[in-house]
């Protein structure tokens, strides 16, 4: 994933920088959403490579149906094509995303849990993150019962990890030091 990351960042810095400059990120979200989805597709990840199948005929099989010909997205996905780089069409996209929430104030935060959060505790969650990262927080919430109790939470590369799961790891690794 590193490595796709690493060739995927240019291209979605690019993304940004276009669809911004022409005042159209809701667009390009909706746009990398889609070409992402038809990147993964078994069918067109055989096509990658295969010498029969043009840029042209790339761009037309990419390109969202309220997207048209010309524009500079068509052009993007055009060059993508012709340096080999369609594939990596779903980690530019996550690329996007966290460069489009960045420009907006906000910030993504996972937050995993043994059992569902009332909505008070959500609200109160994204108050304190969003005063700890100083930006509105997109809260994502997910139920792992091998939590056991507690909390797991991530965002921005950071981890915070205050389940029963993580403090009982940290126990059976101090006493094996």
């Amino acid at each position: 994933m590193a490595e796709a990351l690493t060739l995927a960042r240019p291209y979605a810095r690019a993304a940004f920088s276009l669809a911004r400059q022409g005042e159209q990120l809701e667009a390009w979200s909706r746009w990398l959403g889609f070409a992402a989805q038809v990147a993964q597709e078994p069918s067109v990840l055989r096509l990658n490579g295969d010498p029969r199948f043009g840029i042209t005929q790339a761009v037309a099989l990419y390109l969202p149906p309220d997207c048209e010909g010309e524009s500079l997205f068509a052009r993007f996905l055009g060059v993508l094509a012709e340096v080999t780089r369609l594939p990596l069409l779903a980690v530019i996209q996550l690329e996007f995303e966290q460069l489009k929430r960045i420009a907006e104030g906000s910030i993504e935060v996972c937050v995993s849990t043994a059992k569902p959060l009332s909505a008070e505790i959500q609200q109160r969650l994204c108050t304190a993150l969003g005063h700890r990262y100083g930006r509105r927080v997109e809260l994502h919430l997910s139920e792992d019962p091998d939590l056991i109790g507690g909390v797991r939470i991530e965002a921005n590369g950071e981890v915070i990890d205050a389940s029963a799961q993580g403090r009982l790891q940290r126990l059976a690794h101090a006493l094996v030091q």
